[in-house]
């Protein structure tokens, strides 16, 4: 869904990109993702790979754990497993990181939806308890509550009632903590969800949030719900940016990353701002990585795809 108010942002932009279920089209044809090109950025996938064999090795301890049983002569904890059940822990082992994935994907989901619904209604306290109110949240930020919550649905020492109602509490803190820090900006909204894309670089995305600030000036917004911030996101911001003033003709002034964790410790409560300073620099590398793209596996993809049709 794309969002203007009139007069908020340009009314028509100098160029059309079409979103299709197979990606971003121009002038009729494929661009790319700005998330795809985004996976070749350095350090952008390695704190999810370690994060999955993590999960790998907690699942299997914790199952192997629950077999243990007191020896009947010394008394010390020995793990009985049947040989015939250890395929069916590994599949389990190795399915723990995707079912993990999908959860929080769905989380990061609706805040993202609630944000968006709250903008579009006018920010009101009155449209932020109706929307606790639709969709059945506990209305609370209450993140040491969720650290305590936290450490059970990582040993899944829960019920499936008491993982949802922790889920809830996770998606209420976030959104809560969202309509503090726009309270606190002082920004009028713009637009969300807006599809933007280079033509002269060729290459597609959404802008999370766009709006002014008490000058007028526009400011980009990107939310994050994951358990940290990568050097991707920064890329990210850059290229939409560039993409939504090379389609718009409009500076935007500034850039934010907005971080609404769903990982809570002592250091980290579940809420940060992070300003894209220079944007510049992050634009020539992942246009960089564009490039090399470009000359190596998107043709070759769309080349075989050209020969199987």
């Amino acid at each position: 869904m794309q969002v203007n108010f009139p007069g908020a942002a340009p009314s028509k932009p100098l160029y059309e990109i079409e979103f299709r279920s197979n990606g971003y089209h121009l002038d009729g044809k494929r661009i790319k993702r700005v998330s795809t090109i985004l996976e070749k950025f350095p350090d952008s996938g390695e704190g999810l790979i370690n994060w999955s064999k993590q999960r790998v090795a907690l699942t299997m301890q914790r199952v192997l754990k629950a077999r243990c049983l007191a020896h009947p002569d010394t008394g010390r904890l020995m793990c009985y497993f049947p040989a015939e059940e250890i395929p069916a822990l590994a599949d389990l082992a190795y399915r723990d990181p995707d079912d993990i994935k999908d959860e929080t994907a769905e989380v990061g989901t609706a805040v993202h939806a609630f944000c968006d619904e709250w903008l579009t209604a006018g920010a009101t306290e009155e449209a932020r308890l109706q929307i606790v109110q639709n969709y059945m949240l506990p209305d609370t930020d209450n993140t040491l509550l969720l650290e305590v919550l936290q450490r059970q649905t990582e040993t899944k020492d829960m019920t499936p009632v008491e993982r949802n109602l922790f889920f809830d509490r996770m998606k209420s803190c976030m959104f809560n903590k969202f309509v503090k820090f726009w309270r606190k900006a002082g920004l009028t909204y713009v637009g969300s969800e807006i599809v933007i894309g280079s033509r002269k670089h060729k290459y597609g995305g959404r802008i999370d949030i766009l709006a002014r600030d008490r000058k007028g000036r526009l400011v980009l917004i990107d939310l994050k719900t994951s358990k940290w911030v990568s050097p991707s996101f920064f890329g990210q911001v850059a290229l939409y940016k560039n993409g939504y003033e090379e389609m718009y003709g409009e500076k935007i002034h500034r850039c934010y990353i907005v971080h609404l964790p769903r990982e809570w410790n002592e250091k980290n409560q579940g809420f940060g701002i992070y300003p894209v300073a220079r944007p510049a620099r992050y634009l020539a590398i992942t246009l960089n990585l564009l490039r090399y793209w470009n000359d190596t596996e998107f043709e070759a993809v769309l080349g075989a795809r050209r020969e199987n049709i």
